[in-house]
Protein backbone atom coordinates (compact mmCIF):
# COMPACT_ATOMS: atom_id res chain seq x y z
CA UNK A 1 0.00 0.00 0.00
CA UNK A 2 0.96 3.64 -0.31
CA UNK A 3 2.51 4.91 2.90
CA UNK A 4 0.94 8.32 2.30
CA UNK A 5 -2.70 7.37 1.77
CA UNK A 6 -3.14 3.67 2.44
CA UNK A 7 -4.54 3.21 -1.08
CA UNK A 8 -3.93 -0.29 -2.39
CA UNK A 9 -2.23 -0.38 -5.80
CA UNK A 10 -4.12 -1.81 -8.74
CA UNK A 11 -1.97 -4.92 -9.22
CA UNK A 12 -2.34 -5.90 -5.55
CA UNK A 13 -6.11 -6.16 -6.05
CA UNK A 14 -5.51 -8.57 -8.93
CA UNK A 15 -3.01 -10.61 -6.89
CA UNK A 16 -5.60 -11.01 -4.14
CA UNK A 17 -8.18 -12.26 -6.63
CA UNK A 18 -5.60 -14.72 -8.02
CA UNK A 19 -4.95 -16.03 -4.49
CA UNK A 20 -8.68 -16.39 -3.76
CA UNK A 21 -9.87 -17.93 -7.05
CA UNK A 22 -6.80 -19.01 -9.04
CA UNK A 23 -8.71 -21.22 -11.48
CA UNK A 24 -11.53 -18.80 -12.24
CA UNK A 25 -11.54 -17.29 -15.73
CA UNK A 26 -10.13 -13.76 -15.61
CA UNK A 27 -10.06 -12.70 -19.25
CA UNK A 28 -11.53 -13.81 -22.56
CA UNK A 29 -10.39 -12.51 -25.94
CA UNK A 30 -13.15 -12.70 -28.54
CA UNK A 31 -12.72 -13.70 -32.18
CA UNK A 32 -15.95 -14.28 -34.11
CA UNK A 33 -17.70 -15.13 -30.82
CA UNK A 34 -15.09 -17.74 -30.01
CA UNK A 35 -12.82 -16.96 -27.09
CA UNK A 36 -9.43 -17.89 -25.77
CA UNK A 37 -9.06 -17.33 -22.04
CA UNK A 38 -6.69 -17.09 -19.10
CA UNK A 39 -7.38 -17.88 -15.47
CA UNK A 40 -6.42 -15.57 -12.65
CA UNK A 41 -3.40 -17.77 -11.87
CA UNK A 42 -2.25 -17.69 -15.50
CA UNK A 43 -2.76 -13.94 -15.76
CA UNK A 44 -0.89 -13.23 -12.54
CA UNK A 45 2.01 -15.53 -13.44
CA UNK A 46 2.33 -14.04 -16.94
CA UNK A 47 2.39 -10.53 -15.47
CA UNK A 48 5.02 -11.61 -12.94
CA UNK A 49 7.29 -13.01 -15.66
CA UNK A 50 6.96 -9.80 -17.68
CA UNK A 51 7.76 -7.71 -14.59
CA UNK A 52 10.88 -9.80 -13.82
CA UNK A 53 11.96 -9.50 -17.46
CA UNK A 54 11.53 -5.72 -17.42
CA UNK A 55 13.43 -5.38 -14.15
CA UNK A 56 16.24 -7.52 -15.54
CA UNK A 57 16.52 -5.01 -18.40
CA UNK A 58 16.90 -2.22 -15.87
CA UNK A 59 13.35 -0.91 -16.29
CA UNK A 60 11.80 0.54 -13.14
CA UNK A 61 10.22 3.64 -11.65
CA UNK A 62 9.69 6.50 -14.11
CA UNK A 63 10.91 4.39 -17.06
CA UNK A 64 8.41 4.47 -19.92
CA UNK A 65 7.34 1.21 -21.56
CA UNK A 66 5.68 1.59 -24.95
CA UNK A 67 2.95 -1.02 -25.49
CA UNK A 68 2.21 -1.47 -29.20
CA UNK A 69 -0.36 -4.27 -28.89
CA UNK A 70 -3.89 -4.91 -30.06
CA UNK A 71 -6.62 -6.16 -27.77
CA UNK A 72 -5.74 -9.69 -26.73
CA UNK A 73 -4.65 -11.83 -23.82
CA UNK A 74 -1.14 -10.42 -23.91
CA UNK A 75 -2.31 -6.83 -23.55
CA UNK A 76 -3.71 -7.15 -20.02
CA UNK A 77 -0.74 -9.28 -18.90
CA UNK A 78 1.72 -6.70 -20.22
CA UNK A 79 -0.18 -3.83 -18.57
CA UNK A 80 -0.12 -5.57 -15.20
CA UNK A 81 3.52 -6.57 -15.73
CA UNK A 82 4.49 -2.95 -16.31
CA UNK A 83 2.72 -1.97 -13.10
CA UNK A 84 4.33 -4.80 -11.12
CA UNK A 85 7.72 -3.57 -12.36
CA UNK A 86 6.85 -0.09 -11.09
CA UNK A 87 7.31 1.34 -14.59
CA UNK A 88 5.17 3.61 -16.79
CA UNK A 89 2.62 2.31 -19.33
CA UNK A 90 2.52 4.22 -22.64
CA UNK A 91 -0.21 2.86 -24.95
CA UNK A 92 0.69 2.86 -28.65
CA UNK A 93 -2.54 1.92 -30.40
CA UNK A 94 -1.51 -0.04 -33.53
CA UNK A 95 -4.40 1.52 -35.45
CA UNK A 96 -3.21 5.11 -35.05
CA UNK A 97 -1.42 6.74 -38.00
CA UNK A 98 2.32 6.09 -38.16
CA UNK A 99 3.09 9.80 -37.81
CA UNK A 100 1.15 10.05 -34.57
CA UNK A 101 2.75 6.92 -33.15
CA UNK A 102 6.17 8.29 -34.06
CA UNK A 103 5.41 11.52 -32.20
CA UNK A 104 4.22 9.67 -29.07
CA UNK A 105 7.32 7.49 -29.03
CA UNK A 106 9.68 10.39 -29.61
CA UNK A 107 8.00 12.52 -26.94
CA UNK A 108 7.68 9.80 -24.29
CA UNK A 109 11.08 8.21 -25.06
CA UNK A 110 10.28 4.65 -23.87
CA UNK A 111 13.09 2.63 -22.36
CA UNK A 112 11.62 -0.23 -24.36
CA UNK A 113 8.64 -0.74 -26.66
CA UNK A 114 6.83 -4.09 -26.78
CA UNK A 115 5.15 -5.07 -30.04
CA UNK A 116 3.71 -8.10 -31.77
CA UNK A 117 3.66 -6.55 -35.21
CA UNK A 118 5.34 -4.04 -37.46
CA UNK A 119 6.29 -0.77 -35.81
CA UNK A 120 8.06 1.98 -37.76
CA UNK A 121 11.55 2.20 -36.33
CA UNK A 122 13.37 5.45 -35.71
CA UNK A 123 16.76 3.89 -35.07
CA UNK A 124 17.08 5.33 -31.58
CA UNK A 125 14.44 3.81 -29.33
CA UNK A 126 14.66 0.08 -28.47
CA UNK A 127 11.92 -2.29 -29.61
CA UNK A 128 11.33 -5.83 -28.33
CA UNK A 129 9.19 -8.49 -30.00
CA UNK A 130 6.42 -9.85 -27.83
CA UNK A 131 7.33 -12.83 -25.65
CA UNK A 132 11.08 -12.11 -25.98
CA UNK A 133 12.48 -14.20 -23.12
CA UNK A 134 9.61 -14.04 -20.66
CA UNK A 135 9.16 -17.77 -20.31
CA UNK A 136 12.62 -18.03 -18.72
CA UNK A 137 11.76 -15.69 -15.86
CA UNK A 138 10.13 -16.57 -12.52
CA UNK A 139 6.38 -16.76 -12.13
CA UNK A 140 6.69 -15.50 -8.55
CA UNK A 141 5.65 -11.96 -7.69
CA UNK A 142 8.55 -9.51 -7.91
CA UNK A 143 9.57 -7.63 -4.80
CA UNK A 144 9.28 -4.07 -6.09
CA UNK A 145 8.56 -1.12 -3.78
CA UNK A 146 5.29 0.62 -4.56
CA UNK A 147 5.78 4.35 -5.07
CA UNK A 148 2.36 5.98 -5.20
CA UNK A 149 3.67 9.32 -6.46
CA UNK A 150 5.57 7.69 -9.34
CA UNK A 151 4.13 7.84 -12.85
CA UNK A 152 1.82 4.95 -13.78
CA UNK A 153 0.92 5.86 -17.37
CA UNK A 154 1.17 8.55 -20.03
CA UNK A 155 -1.83 9.10 -22.33
CA UNK A 156 -1.69 11.55 -25.22
CA UNK A 157 -4.47 14.05 -25.85
CA UNK A 158 -5.09 16.59 -28.56
CA UNK A 159 -2.85 19.66 -28.22
CA UNK A 160 -3.58 23.30 -28.96
CA UNK A 161 -0.14 23.73 -30.58
CA UNK A 162 -1.00 21.18 -33.26
CA UNK A 163 0.79 18.23 -31.65
CA UNK A 164 -0.56 15.80 -29.02
CA UNK A 165 0.59 16.28 -25.43
CA UNK A 166 1.21 13.50 -22.92
CA UNK A 167 -0.66 13.52 -19.61
CA UNK A 168 1.42 11.90 -16.85
CA UNK A 169 -0.75 10.18 -14.21
CA UNK A 170 0.69 8.81 -10.93
CA UNK A 171 -0.08 5.40 -9.44
CA UNK A 172 -2.04 6.79 -6.48
CA UNK A 173 -4.39 8.73 -8.75
CA UNK A 174 -5.14 5.60 -10.78
CA UNK A 175 -5.58 3.44 -7.67
CA UNK A 176 -7.92 6.02 -6.14
CA UNK A 177 -10.15 6.13 -9.24
CA UNK A 178 -10.27 2.39 -9.94
CA UNK A 179 -10.71 1.46 -6.29
CA UNK A 180 -13.68 3.83 -6.12
CA UNK A 181 -15.20 2.33 -9.28
CA UNK A 182 -14.91 -1.19 -7.84
CA UNK A 183 -16.66 -0.26 -4.59
CA UNK A 184 -19.18 2.28 -5.90
CA UNK A 185 -20.61 -0.11 -8.49
CA UNK A 186 -20.16 -3.24 -6.40
CA UNK A 187 -18.38 -5.19 -9.12
CA UNK A 188 -17.73 -8.81 -8.20
CA UNK A 189 -17.29 -12.37 -9.41
CA UNK A 190 -20.61 -12.41 -11.29
CA UNK A 191 -19.77 -9.41 -13.44
CA UNK A 192 -18.70 -9.54 -17.08
CA UNK A 193 -17.17 -6.27 -18.31
CA UNK A 194 -16.55 -5.54 -21.97
CA UNK A 195 -13.36 -3.72 -23.02
CA UNK A 196 -13.80 -1.92 -26.33
CA UNK A 197 -12.55 1.67 -25.86
CA UNK A 198 -9.49 2.53 -28.00
CA UNK A 199 -6.29 2.10 -26.01
CA UNK A 200 -5.15 5.70 -26.47
CA UNK A 201 -8.17 6.87 -24.42
CA UNK A 202 -7.97 6.66 -20.62
CA UNK A 203 -11.43 5.05 -20.06
CA UNK A 204 -9.84 1.92 -21.56
CA UNK A 205 -7.97 1.56 -18.26
CA UNK A 206 -11.10 1.11 -16.15
CA UNK A 207 -12.51 -1.37 -18.67
CA UNK A 208 -9.29 -3.41 -18.59
CA UNK A 209 -8.53 -3.31 -14.88
CA UNK A 210 -11.71 -3.02 -12.82
CA UNK A 211 -13.09 -6.48 -13.77
CA UNK A 212 -9.87 -8.28 -12.83
CA UNK A 213 -9.47 -6.16 -9.68
CA UNK A 214 -12.92 -7.25 -8.55
CA UNK A 215 -12.77 -10.96 -9.45
CA UNK A 216 -15.07 -10.78 -12.45
CA UNK A 217 -14.45 -11.58 -16.10
CA UNK A 218 -12.96 -9.25 -18.67
CA UNK A 219 -14.11 -9.70 -22.28
CA UNK A 220 -11.87 -8.15 -24.92
CA UNK A 221 -13.69 -7.03 -28.06
CA UNK A 222 -12.16 -7.86 -31.41
CA UNK A 223 -9.78 -5.20 -32.69
CA UNK A 224 -11.47 -2.71 -35.05
CA UNK A 225 -14.98 -3.90 -34.15
CA UNK A 226 -15.43 -1.68 -31.11
CA UNK A 227 -17.61 0.79 -33.06
CA UNK A 228 -19.92 -1.78 -34.67
CA UNK A 229 -23.20 -1.86 -32.69
CA UNK A 230 -24.34 -5.15 -34.27
CA UNK A 231 -21.10 -6.86 -33.25
CA UNK A 232 -21.26 -5.37 -29.76
CA UNK A 233 -24.79 -6.68 -29.31
CA UNK A 234 -23.62 -10.14 -30.41
CA UNK A 235 -20.89 -9.98 -27.76
CA UNK A 236 -23.33 -8.87 -25.05
CA UNK A 237 -25.64 -11.74 -25.94
CA UNK A 238 -22.94 -14.41 -26.23
CA UNK A 239 -20.93 -13.58 -23.09
CA UNK A 240 -23.69 -12.16 -20.88
CA UNK A 241 -22.03 -8.75 -20.47
CA UNK A 242 -23.23 -7.02 -17.30
CA UNK A 243 -21.32 -3.72 -17.51
CA UNK A 244 -20.16 -1.57 -20.40
CA UNK A 245 -18.90 1.93 -21.14
CA UNK A 246 -20.53 3.74 -24.08
CA UNK A 247 -20.07 7.07 -25.74
CA UNK A 248 -23.64 8.41 -26.12
CA UNK A 249 -23.42 8.42 -29.92
CA UNK A 250 -22.59 4.69 -29.96
CA UNK A 251 -25.16 3.87 -27.27
CA UNK A 252 -27.83 5.39 -29.51
CA UNK A 253 -26.97 2.97 -32.34
CA UNK A 254 -26.62 0.04 -29.93
CA UNK A 255 -30.15 0.57 -28.59
CA UNK A 256 -31.52 0.77 -32.14
CA UNK A 257 -30.29 -2.72 -33.02
CA UNK A 258 -33.00 -5.39 -33.49
CA UNK A 259 -33.84 -7.30 -30.28
CA UNK A 260 -31.49 -5.16 -28.20
CA UNK A 261 -33.69 -5.51 -25.12
CA UNK A 262 -33.65 -9.31 -25.34
CA UNK A 263 -30.02 -9.80 -26.33
CA UNK A 264 -28.56 -7.33 -23.80
CA UNK A 265 -30.79 -8.55 -20.99
CA UNK A 266 -27.82 -9.25 -18.70
CA UNK A 267 -26.67 -5.64 -18.87
CA UNK A 268 -27.11 -3.99 -15.48
CA UNK A 269 -24.62 -1.09 -15.49
CA UNK A 270 -24.00 1.33 -18.35
CA UNK A 271 -21.52 4.16 -17.96
CA UNK A 272 -21.67 7.07 -20.37
CA UNK A 273 -18.99 9.69 -20.82
CA UNK A 274 -16.90 11.51 -23.38
CA UNK A 275 -19.88 13.31 -24.91
CA UNK A 276 -22.99 15.07 -23.66
CA UNK A 277 -25.83 12.71 -22.77
CA UNK A 278 -29.29 14.07 -23.56
CA UNK A 279 -32.74 13.31 -22.20
CA UNK A 280 -34.02 11.79 -25.44
CA UNK A 281 -31.30 9.12 -25.39
CA UNK A 282 -31.79 8.51 -21.65
CA UNK A 283 -35.51 7.95 -22.26
CA UNK A 284 -34.75 5.49 -25.06
CA UNK A 285 -32.33 3.65 -22.75
CA UNK A 286 -34.99 3.34 -20.04
CA UNK A 287 -37.45 2.01 -22.61
CA UNK A 288 -35.12 -0.63 -24.10
CA UNK A 289 -33.22 -1.65 -20.94
CA UNK A 290 -35.52 -0.89 -18.01
CA UNK A 291 -33.60 -3.22 -15.71
CA UNK A 292 -30.24 -1.48 -16.22
CA UNK A 293 -28.85 1.60 -14.50
CA UNK A 294 -27.48 4.47 -16.59
CA UNK A 295 -24.70 6.68 -15.23
CA UNK A 296 -23.35 9.94 -16.61
CA UNK A 297 -19.65 10.39 -15.78
CA UNK A 298 -17.45 13.39 -16.40
CA UNK A 299 -13.70 13.74 -16.19
CA UNK A 300 -10.75 15.03 -18.21
CA UNK A 301 -7.65 12.92 -18.78
CA UNK A 302 -5.78 15.30 -16.47
CA UNK A 303 -7.89 14.12 -13.52
CA UNK A 304 -7.82 10.34 -14.10
CA UNK A 305 -10.89 9.12 -15.94
CA UNK A 306 -13.85 10.44 -13.90
CA UNK A 307 -14.36 13.10 -11.23
CA UNK A 308 -18.17 13.36 -11.11
CA UNK A 309 -20.99 10.83 -11.28
CA UNK A 310 -24.74 11.09 -11.82
CA UNK A 311 -27.24 8.23 -11.92
CA UNK A 312 -29.80 9.13 -14.58
CA UNK A 313 -33.37 8.64 -13.41
CA UNK A 314 -36.14 7.70 -15.86
CA UNK A 315 -37.87 10.80 -17.16
CA UNK A 316 -34.81 13.03 -16.70
CA UNK A 317 -34.95 16.38 -18.51
CA UNK A 318 -32.22 18.28 -20.31
CA UNK A 319 -29.61 19.21 -19.43
CA UNK A 320 -28.72 15.94 -17.74
CA UNK A 321 -26.25 16.83 -14.98
CA UNK A 322 -22.80 15.38 -14.62
CA UNK A 323 -23.48 14.89 -10.94
CA UNK A 324 -21.50 15.25 -7.75
CA UNK A 325 -17.76 14.89 -7.10
CA UNK A 326 -16.39 11.40 -6.50
CA UNK A 327 -14.78 10.82 -3.08
CA UNK A 328 -11.43 12.54 -2.62
CA UNK A 329 -12.08 15.02 -5.44
CA UNK A 330 -12.80 18.71 -5.05
CA UNK A 331 -14.86 20.51 -7.69
CA UNK A 332 -15.02 24.30 -7.89
CA UNK A 333 -16.88 26.57 -10.32
CA UNK A 334 -14.98 29.84 -10.55
CA UNK A 335 -15.62 33.18 -12.23
CA UNK A 336 -12.85 34.92 -14.27
CA UNK A 337 -11.49 36.46 -11.06
CA UNK A 338 -11.17 33.05 -9.40
CA UNK A 339 -14.14 33.60 -7.08
CA UNK A 340 -16.54 30.67 -6.52
CA UNK A 341 -19.80 31.06 -8.43
CA UNK A 342 -23.11 30.71 -6.55
CA UNK A 343 -25.64 28.12 -7.74
CA UNK A 344 -27.10 28.93 -11.13
CA UNK A 345 -24.14 31.06 -12.26
CA UNK A 346 -21.86 29.74 -14.99
CA UNK A 347 -18.10 29.61 -14.51
CA UNK A 348 -15.04 27.49 -15.22
CA UNK A 349 -15.00 23.98 -13.75
CA UNK A 350 -11.82 23.51 -11.71
CA UNK A 351 -10.67 20.24 -10.12
CA UNK A 352 -8.61 19.48 -7.03
CA UNK A 353 -7.82 16.42 -4.96
CA UNK A 354 -5.98 13.13 -5.23
CA UNK A 355 -6.78 12.26 -8.85
CA UNK A 356 -4.87 15.07 -10.52
CA UNK A 357 -2.23 14.17 -13.06
CA UNK A 358 1.33 15.24 -12.47
CA UNK A 359 1.18 17.42 -15.59
CA UNK A 360 2.19 17.32 -19.23
CA UNK A 361 5.15 15.30 -20.44
CA UNK A 362 8.06 17.66 -21.08
CA UNK A 363 5.86 20.78 -21.14
CA UNK A 364 6.45 22.75 -17.93
CA UNK A 365 4.92 25.97 -19.26
CA UNK A 366 1.64 24.29 -20.23
CA UNK A 367 1.63 22.37 -16.95
CA UNK A 368 1.99 25.61 -14.99
CA UNK A 369 -0.77 27.23 -17.03
CA UNK A 370 -3.36 24.51 -16.38
CA UNK A 371 -2.25 23.11 -12.99
CA UNK A 372 -2.28 26.11 -10.68
CA UNK A 373 -1.61 26.53 -6.94
CA UNK A 374 -4.61 25.99 -4.68
CA UNK A 375 -5.51 29.40 -3.24
CA UNK A 376 -6.66 27.96 0.09
CA UNK A 377 -4.29 25.05 0.72
CA UNK A 378 -0.54 25.44 0.43
CA UNK A 379 1.21 22.70 -1.53
CA UNK A 380 -1.95 21.55 -3.32
CA UNK A 381 -2.97 22.24 -6.91
CA UNK A 382 -6.06 22.79 -8.99
CA UNK A 383 -6.59 21.83 -12.62
CA UNK A 384 -8.31 24.38 -14.82
CA UNK A 385 -10.42 22.33 -17.22
CA UNK A 386 -11.55 25.08 -19.58
CA UNK A 387 -15.08 23.62 -19.28
CA UNK A 388 -18.14 25.71 -18.46
CA UNK A 389 -20.36 24.49 -15.61
CA UNK A 390 -22.81 25.63 -12.96
CA UNK A 391 -24.04 24.27 -9.66
CA UNK A 392 -27.70 23.44 -9.29
CA UNK A 393 -29.40 24.33 -6.01
CA UNK A 394 -29.44 20.63 -5.05
CA UNK A 395 -25.63 20.38 -5.30
CA UNK A 396 -25.24 18.64 -8.66
CA UNK A 397 -23.33 20.04 -11.63
CA UNK A 398 -24.46 20.95 -15.12
CA UNK A 399 -21.88 20.78 -17.92
CA UNK A 400 -22.30 23.66 -20.38
CA UNK A 401 -19.57 23.13 -22.97
CA UNK A 402 -16.09 24.51 -23.51
CA UNK A 403 -14.69 27.94 -22.73
CA UNK A 404 -12.50 27.57 -25.80
CA UNK A 405 -13.17 25.63 -28.97
CA UNK A 406 -11.95 22.21 -27.85
CA UNK A 407 -14.59 19.53 -28.43
CA UNK A 408 -15.28 15.84 -27.95
CA UNK A 409 -16.04 13.71 -30.99
CA UNK A 410 -17.15 10.11 -30.35
CA UNK A 411 -15.57 10.33 -26.91
CA UNK A 412 -12.21 11.63 -28.14
CA UNK A 413 -11.09 15.03 -27.04
CA UNK A 414 -10.20 17.00 -30.17
CA UNK A 415 -8.34 20.28 -30.39
CA UNK A 416 -9.47 21.79 -33.70
CA UNK A 417 -6.16 23.64 -33.95
CA UNK A 418 -4.38 20.32 -34.43
CA UNK A 419 -6.66 19.43 -37.36
CA UNK A 420 -6.30 22.95 -38.75
CA UNK A 421 -2.51 22.71 -38.62
CA UNK A 422 -2.55 19.44 -40.57
CA UNK A 423 -4.81 20.93 -43.25
CA UNK A 424 -2.91 24.19 -43.51
CA UNK A 425 0.29 22.26 -44.20
CA UNK A 426 -1.06 21.56 -47.68
CA UNK A 427 0.27 24.25 -50.07
CA UNK A 428 -3.12 24.45 -51.81
CA UNK A 429 -4.86 25.64 -48.60
CA UNK A 430 -4.58 29.26 -47.48
CA UNK A 431 -6.72 29.04 -44.35
CA UNK A 432 -8.33 26.22 -42.41
CA UNK A 433 -10.91 26.52 -39.65
CA UNK A 434 -12.34 23.43 -37.95
CA UNK A 435 -15.46 23.59 -35.81
CA UNK A 436 -17.91 21.15 -34.25
CA UNK A 437 -21.47 21.14 -35.52
CA UNK A 438 -24.48 18.98 -34.52
CA UNK A 439 -24.55 15.73 -36.47
CA UNK A 440 -27.78 14.56 -38.12
CA UNK A 441 -27.88 11.36 -36.01
CA UNK A 442 -27.01 13.04 -32.71
CA UNK A 443 -23.76 14.10 -31.11
CA UNK A 444 -21.34 16.30 -33.00
CA UNK A 445 -19.23 16.13 -36.13
CA UNK A 446 -16.21 18.12 -37.28
CA UNK A 447 -16.64 20.54 -40.18
CA UNK A 448 -13.58 21.99 -41.93
CA UNK A 449 -13.91 25.38 -43.63
CA UNK A 450 -11.16 26.05 -46.18
CA UNK A 451 -9.92 28.78 -48.49
CA UNK A 452 -7.62 28.18 -51.46
CA UNK A 453 -4.12 29.52 -51.86
CA UNK A 454 -3.73 31.87 -54.84
CA UNK A 455 -3.88 29.92 -58.08
CA UNK A 456 -4.34 26.58 -56.31
CA UNK A 457 -7.06 24.08 -57.23
CA UNK A 458 -9.90 23.11 -54.93
CA UNK A 459 -8.77 19.76 -53.58
CA UNK A 460 -11.28 16.90 -53.69
CA UNK A 461 -12.55 15.52 -50.41
CA UNK A 462 -10.80 12.17 -50.99
CA UNK A 463 -7.41 13.90 -51.20
CA UNK A 464 -8.09 15.86 -48.00
CA UNK A 465 -9.09 12.71 -46.17
CA UNK A 466 -5.94 10.89 -47.35
CA UNK A 467 -3.81 13.77 -46.11
CA UNK A 468 -5.32 13.67 -42.65
CA UNK A 469 -5.55 9.88 -42.37
CA UNK A 470 -1.78 9.67 -42.42
CA UNK A 471 -1.44 12.01 -39.44
CA UNK A 472 -4.56 11.92 -37.26
CA UNK A 473 -6.85 9.33 -35.66
CA UNK A 474 -10.29 8.80 -37.24
CA UNK A 475 -12.17 10.93 -34.69
CA UNK A 476 -10.11 13.96 -35.75
CA UNK A 477 -10.90 13.74 -39.47
CA UNK A 478 -13.72 16.16 -40.39
CA UNK A 479 -16.96 14.67 -41.65
CA UNK A 480 -17.57 17.62 -43.98
CA UNK A 481 -15.25 19.95 -45.93
CA UNK A 482 -16.59 23.34 -47.06
CA UNK A 483 -14.63 25.55 -49.47
CA UNK A 484 -15.19 29.31 -49.15
CA UNK A 485 -13.95 32.22 -51.21
CA UNK A 486 -13.06 33.95 -47.94
CA UNK A 487 -13.88 33.68 -44.26
CA UNK A 488 -16.48 36.07 -42.84
CA UNK A 489 -15.03 38.66 -40.47
CA UNK A 490 -16.31 40.59 -37.48
CA UNK A 491 -16.13 44.36 -37.26
CA UNK A 492 -12.71 44.13 -35.60
CA UNK A 493 -11.33 41.81 -38.27
CA UNK A 494 -11.58 38.48 -36.48
CA UNK A 495 -13.09 35.43 -38.13
CA UNK A 496 -16.80 35.48 -37.45
CA UNK A 497 -17.57 31.89 -36.56
CA UNK A 498 -21.27 32.62 -36.15
CA UNK A 499 -21.44 33.75 -39.78
CA UNK A 500 -19.98 30.56 -41.25
CA UNK A 501 -22.49 28.84 -43.53
CA UNK A 502 -24.25 25.71 -42.34
CA UNK A 503 -22.60 22.58 -43.74
CA UNK A 504 -24.51 20.42 -46.19
CA UNK A 505 -26.24 17.30 -44.92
Amino acid sequence: MSLRTGIQPVHRWVEQRAAETPDAVAVLADTDLNAVSRTYRELDESANRIAHWLRAKGVGAEDRVGVHLDRGLDLIAVLLGVFKAGAVYVPLDPHLPAARLAHVRADSAPAVTLTSGALPLDGALPVEALHAEWANFPATRPDVPYLGAAAAYVVYTSGSTGTPKGVVVPYEALATQLGWLCTRFGFGADDVVLHKTPLASDPSLWELLVPVMSGGRLVLAEPLNHGDPAYLLDVHDHYGVTACDFFPSLLRHFLAEPRAAERAAALSTVICGGEELNAELAARFAEVLPGAALYNLYGPTEATIAVTLHEVAPGAADPIPIGRPVPGTEILVLDPAGVPCPPGVTGELVIGGGQLARGYQGRPAQTAERFVPHPARAGERLYRTGDRARWRPDGVLDFLGRLDHQVKIRGHRVEPAEVEAALAARPEIAQALVVARPAPGGGHRLVAYLTRAAGAPELPVAALRRTLAGQLPPAMIPAVFVWLAEFPLTAVGKIDRAALPAPPG
